[in-house]
């Protein structure tokens, strides 16, 4: 059995930096980045602020991340309000459908050939 003061705390292996306290960093990866997760903080920034142009949302670090998200906002500002100052060239669409025309009662009596000419004619005016 092992003595108390032989025993040395240590975080279980299955912890991962995910599980670590807030404030604190993981130890700096491979390419510099404290151990943050740069996607998910990008995908984190992408939906906290919808008002944003994503393809400017980059960085290789942090910061740059979050000092990506100003910029990215006036861009979107910016594009939002040319878009919106453009007249539309859209034609106008009417309020509601027009009333359905009544048909006569003798259309029903008509033959099938006579009943298609009957449509012909009203499409046509």
């Amino acid at each position: 059995m092992e003595r108390p003061d032989d025993v040395v705390e240590r975080p279980p292996e299955s912890e991962s930096p995910e599980h670590t306290e807030p404030g604190k960093h993981t130890e700096q990866g491979a390419d510099g980045t404290e151990g943050f997760d740069l996607e998910r903080i990008r995908e984190l920034i992408l939906a906290a602020h919808p008002d944003v142009v994503p393809d400017m949302i980059k960085g290789t670090t942090f910061d740059e991340l979050m000092e990506s998200i100003e910029p990215a906002r006036a861009a979107y500002a910016r594009i939002a309000e040319s878009i919106r100052s453009q007249p539309s060239n859209a034609p106008g669409i009417p309020a509601g459908q027009p009333g359905r025309q009544t048909s006569p009662a003798h259309v029903e009596r008509l033959s099938a050939s006579a009943k298609i000419a009957e449509g012909l004619r009203r499409r046509r005016g």
